[in-house]
């Protein structure tokens, strides 16, 4: 078996993550728990955060350890998740004690709140989650002078910084034979129903889920495993029959009614891994191990959870070689006031997503901070706009149920639609009743040969245009 990167998901796969609970949190809880150990330590009110993680494309959940009051959550609408490389944020963590990133790799914006009938978990409707990475959202808020507490006894001020990421198994639970609806759909922090129990002790979303595992029925996992380069042996040992099991749609080599073994020659990229357990009624939840090994070497090693991701998450973008041959033309000496005009104009139409000195568009980034970066770097991202993409810009393929497929940036308008900006900068509102799969595309929704339908001389104005523009603090983006 070869191990490919997943590129093709199950009908209404991407439909479902967005609207069911699918979540996930940090590697070794050391950032999912920062809530509940970040509390403001001036009250004693203060809900504390049990654990957060992601339910789906566009929507994040944070489970309280109490009944929260909403205007907790409403106070979030409009704030900024950022996100970046976990490695970067272990540093920073390091370094600075607390959780930020300073200037981040993106954002996402949090467009709506509700609260589960409970009021235990808190529902975050979000812009699209980019990338495998850590997400932060700084949630602390000032508490006025003199304010009172809410009639739930929680006071509205939030709790400080909530982190999260995309690892985890996506878990469904099912009665008897599992032919009908599921009874619970959410998410595991790990493949072992006992590991993720602990996990998430105390949220409240999670305890429903679990209690169900008491009870004769079928449970579906479904996740991404990354296994290390080369020829690798994964095998699953589990205490209840399983049912079905594959790897990228292909079954095991050797398999029995309890464990099952793929030989992997592994690529480093995600395995799609698909797993049906049918337990009868049972003090406690079956247990399910997996671990991998070389088929040389019989020492076995538990598969940890940085190896697993949600089988939405984004596959993570392949760097493409830039072509570092000299540019076909000269790019200095262009005029820098044709070239204002030809951005702005219906020729280049570059202002119709990107914004200069606060004139144009927002479909890509802002381009006023380029003073800096060099005139064939510019002039690359223009011919080749799909080498290096802005990670909130990412380009996305919807497809509705009445069978259009729209393509472009997507953002969340509201609880209940997504705003999708195509190639013409022309935005359609689409409710999200209507997505039947929302995909992540790899290549920017900027189109390619605009240097040959503008002509050198034009090209040459409109990077003299963008180099004179005023630098700002932060790194310059990307065309």
């Amino acid at each position: 078996m070869t191990s490919t990167s997943p590129s093709q998901f199950k009908p209404n796969c991407m439909l479902r993550r967005i609207r069911l609970f699918r979540p996930g949190i940090l590697s070794g809880l050391l950032i999912g728990l920062l809530g509940a150990s970040r509390v403001d330590a001036d009250s004693n009110e203060a809900a504390k955060v049990v654990v957060a993680w992601p339910s789906g494309p566009m929507e994040a959940r944070i489970s309280f350890d109490r009944p929260i009051d909403l205007s907790l959550g409403t106070s979030l609408i409009g704030k900024a998740i950022h996100f970046d490389l976990r490695q970067r944020h272990v540093e920073v963590w390091r370094g600075q004690g607390s959780p930020s990133f300073s200037p981040p790799l993106g954002t996402l914006t949090i467009a709506a709140a509700t609260l589960d009938p409970e009021r235990r978990t808190l529902i975050l409707t979000t812009d699209p989650h980019p990338r495998e990475a850590v997400y932060l959202l700084d949630a602390r808020a000032s508490r006025a002078p003199g304010a009172r507490s809410t009639p739930t006894g929680v006071h509205p001020a939030l709790i400080g910084s909530i982190a999260y990421d995309l690892n985890g198994v996506a878990v469904s639970w099912a009665a008897g034979a599992g032919e009908g609806e599921p009874a619970w759909e959410g998410w595991w922090p790990d493949l072992d129903p006992e590991t993720s129990q602990q996990m998430t002790c105390s949220s409240r979303e999670h305890d429903r889920g679990f209690a169900l595992l008491s009870q004769a029925g079928r449970t579906t996992l479904e996740s991404l495993v990354v296994l290390p380069k080369g020829r690798v042996v994964l095998r699953l040992v589990c205490s209840a029959p399983i049912e079905e099991v594959s790897l990228n749609g292909e079954n095991p080599s050797t398999r029995d009614k309890t464990q099952a073994e793929f030989v992997v020659e592994s690529t480093g990229d995600a395995n799609a891994l698909f797993v049906t357990v049918r337990a009868d009624r049972a003090a406690r939840p079956f247990s399910l191990r997996a671990t991998y090994r070389s088929p040389t070497d019989e020492s076995e090693r538990a598969l940890s959870r940085d190896r697993l991701s949600l089988p939405w998450s984004p596959p993570t973008p392949l760097p493409i070689q830039p072509d570092l041959t000299p540019p076909p033309f000269r790019l200095s000496g262009g005029d820098r006031d044709r070239g204002e005009v030809l951005f702005h104009g219906d020729r280049a139409k570059c202002s119709g997503c990107h914004t200069v000195s606060a004139k144009g568009g927002s479909v890509g980034p802002d381009l006023s901070n380029l003073a800096d970066r060099g005139i064939e770097a510019i002039y690359r991202d223009i011919a080749e706009p799909s080498s290096s993409i802005h990670p909130d810009f990412n380009a996305y393929t919807v497809a509705l149920k009445d069978g259009r497929v729209l393509a472009g940036i997507v953002r969340a308008a509201g609880a209940e639609k997504i705003r999708v900006t195509d190639t013409d900068a022309k935005i359609t509102e689409i409710p999200r009743s209507e997505i039947e799969e929302l995909r992540p595309s790899a290549t920017s929704i900027m189109p390619v040969g605009l240097i040959g339908a503008i002509g050198e001389e034009e090209t040459r104005d409109i990077l003299a245009f963008l180099l004179s523009s005023t630098p700002r603090r932060g790194p310059a983006p990307k065309p």
